[in-house]
């Protein structure tokens, strides 16, 4: 059961930094991006092709990630985001478009260069060591790590830091930012870059911990919506749904098939998220 717990938090913390790359491009710059899960699986392929191809040394690979998923943010933000703000109305709508067709040619791409074969990589996912009588594999411990000290990192910057308060008011209160000369533009270019780099490191930790194939960019952009969704677009709810979402997962793998138990724990977190939303409904009619 320990073992469980701990495959579940390993995973669910990567799950939470998806999440949070979504959260922070939808939440605070109030920017739709369905191609967030293709910048993920970019992540993914980086690391395997750097890995296995060119025997880069993994966590250097996964750094590599982390820039090409700003990169691919940065090229996102120029096709589909900008021509949107350039729209007076149905801003949202465009967004949709134009990134779930990016996410559709972003995946065409990966079906070309990788074909639709599951894969994965083979360096010591079994170098593992026993703590509390469990066994913890190294990958899943440093993916636990990482994303931990990321976030923490991250919350930290935005919370306490000038630069991070600016980039929270810049999307609070856009058109007096506007007004005092804030660079609102280029406040939400750093947005949602900083958006790809977190996909980037998600994809490059998902890639030690699980395989990949083009397919994946649906499934989780599935995870990025419900878990966001789920932590009502906050730093600390985000976090906690993503850990709950990767220890619900782990153990219903333990139970069913794995396709199963993905499509138990989606419907699971939208029969949640439905009663919520109709308990809060009555709640705010009964307070009308």
């Amino acid at each position: 059961m320990l073992g469980q717990l701990f495959s579940g938090l390993a995973i669910g913390s990567i799950y939470m930094l998806i999440a949070l790359g979504f959260t922070l491009v939808l939440g605070i710059g109030n920017i739709v991006n369905l191609a967030h899960g293709s910048v993920v699986v970019t992540g993914m392929y980086t690391v395997y092709e750097l890995n296995t191809k060119h025997n880069v040394q993994i966590y250097l690979a996964v750094i590599v990630a982390v820039v090409i998923g700003a990169l691919l943010a940065l090229v996102i933000y120029g096709l589909a985001i900008i021509p949107s703000f350039n729209r007076t109305n149905n801003t949202h709508r465009d967004q949709l478009v134009y990134t779930l067709l990016i996410m559709s040619l972003v995946t065409a791409i990966h079906q070309l260069l990788f074909t639709g074969e599951l894969l994965s990589l083979s360096f010591e996912k079994r170098n593992a060591f026993i703590f509390l009588g469990v066994n913890i594999e190294r990958p899943r411990l440093i993916a636990f790590i990482v994303a931990i000290i990321v976030t923490c990192a991250l919350y930290i910057w935005l919370q306490f830091t000038t630069q991070g308060k600016l980039l929270r008011m810049t999307g609070k209160f856009t058109a007096s930012s506007h007004a005092i000369g804030v660079p609102v533009s280029k406040v939400f270019l750093l947005l949602f870059v900083l958006g790809g780099a977190l996909a980037g490191l998600a994809g490059g930790l998902l890639m030690t911990i699980e395989p990949v194939t083009p397919g994946n960019a649906f499934t989780v952009l599935i995870v990025a919506l419900l878990v966001s969704i789920a932590g009502r677009l906050s730093f600390i709810g985000v976090g906690i749904a993503g850990l709950l979402y990767g220890i619900i997962q782990v153990v219903l793998n333990s139970k069913f098939d794995s396709h199963l138990a993905t499509s138990l724990v989606f419907v699971a977190f939208l029969l949640v998220l439905s009663f919520e939303r109709v308990f809060s409904s009555r709640s705010g009619r009964r307070l009308a």
